[in-house]
């Protein structure tokens, strides 16, 4: 459970240091590296006059860095430290090893002796496409409460022309991977045998859905031991994201899509691992990475989601903060920050509508969902 004490608001320090510290001084056990404590404690230490959480007060300055024995913790940070130890990480599974050097390898030598390519490349229609449930792209994103504004709509951020072609190339790519991974002896079906479309999972009533880019199996074991299915996702990146990418690894690149790929996998048990495939759109160059089922990390989606579809009104921020730097990319925060900034009006973005069962919506005032009636509640409550 070790994280980035330098990448989260200053103020989210002030809580994590305090369940971990209560965890190690009164129960005797830890979830988190020595490391990764001392971390947090000196950038607490450093950046001390920053501080506003209100915990702050619980915490002498000079002894982060000798330690926390001494304080009397609230009731509050005891709850939140043994809901943590319950629901602690399961042992995860013995690791598949997935030889990617072998894939890359064959991609380029399959690369230098390519014919001529006849693919059947599928585009969707983007123009008609309006995704009405929370997708499993979306749940991993670091702020619950952007994910929810997205969800009930607050917003509708106009979309360039660029960006439309920009989802058209990705879609386009997704065809190459496919002919390539073909190519060098993978099987692959995009497609599910049993609907002809693509495979999807779903959950909370189909308001919570992803759809797989492939499911692949290694049937020569060229690759891997064992014939068993696993995920093949196809991403594209610039080339400043992607030399990052190159240097940390999927899961710190892309918290995003880690998510994605977790809830895949965690609704799919029967795929023992993820081939995760990017191309550089700038210089064609290829980025492979095998990834394995998590299923703390599942279980954190699947918590998340429940947290979202279930809120009434905007759950907790990232940041109180409008100046940290999450909260100053967000489409939404006007929205989040300003309180005479008012929601797009539709059925989705009233207080009073709800989800309901097979993907459908409901209204507490008995209304027909879909009509905007003139009893429109701003969902968004500040």
């Amino acid at each position: 459970m070790d994280f980035d004490p330098y990448s989260v608001d200053l103020d989210v320090l002030i809580p994590r240091y305090l369940v971990h510290a209560y965890l190690y001084y009164r129960q005797g056990t830890t979830l988190i590296s020595d490391q990764c404590f001392d971390s947090i404690a000196r950038r607490l230490h450093q950046e001390w006059d920053n501080v506003t959480h209100p915990h702050k007060e619980l915490i002498e300055h000079d002894a982060l860095l000798s330690g926390a024995n001494y304080i009397q913790f609230p009731r509050r940070i005891e709850q939140a430290a043994h809901y943590l130890l319950d629901n602690k990480p399961e042992p995860q599974p013995k690791q598949m090893s997935f030889n990617i050097n072998k894939l890359h390898k064959a991609i380029d030598k399959w690369s230098m002796d390519q014919g001529e390519l006849d693919l059947r490349i599928y585009v969707p229609d983007n123009s008609k496409k309006k995704r009405n449930h929370l997708g499993m792209s979306e749940i991993a994103e670091p702020c619950t409460r952007a994910a929810w504004y997205k969800f009930r709509k607050i917003f509708n951020k106009p979309i360039e022309p660029r960006m439309m072609r920009l989802f058209q190339r990705g879609h386009r790519e997704e065809f190459i991977f496919m002919h390539m991974l073909r190519e060098v002896g993978l099987t692959i079906w995009d497609e599910d045998p049993k609907t002809g479309k693509q495979f999807k999972v779903v959950d909370f009533d189909e308001h919570f859905q992803g759809s797989m880019d492939g499911i692949t199996k290694d049937k020569k074991e060229l690759y891997i031991k064992g014939k068993k299915p696993f995920l093949t996702e196809y991403k594209t990146s610039n080339d400043a994201r992607f030399k990052e990418l190159k240097k940390s690894g999927l899961k710190k690149w892309s918290p995003k899509y880690w998510g994605q790929i977790q809830s895949y996998m965690g609704y799919e048990p029967r795929l023992i691992g993820c081939l995760f495939c990017v191309v550089n759109k700038n210089t064609d160059e290829l980025y492979l990475e095998w990834v394995e089922p998590d299923k703390s990390a599942f279980k954190l989606c699947q918590s998340n989601a429940e947290e979202i579809l279930s809120a009434e009104r905007p759950p907790r921020r990232i940041s109180n903060r409008p100046a940290f730097w999450l909260c100053k990319m967000c489409d939404f925060k006007n929205h989040c920050f300003k309180k005479d900034v008012e929601s797009a009006k539709s059925c989705r973005s009233c207080r009073n509508a709800y989800p309901a069962e097979n993907g459908e919506w409901g209204c507490d005032l008995g209304k027909e969902y879909g009509e905007l009636c003139d009893k429109w509640e701003d969902c968004n409550v500040k």
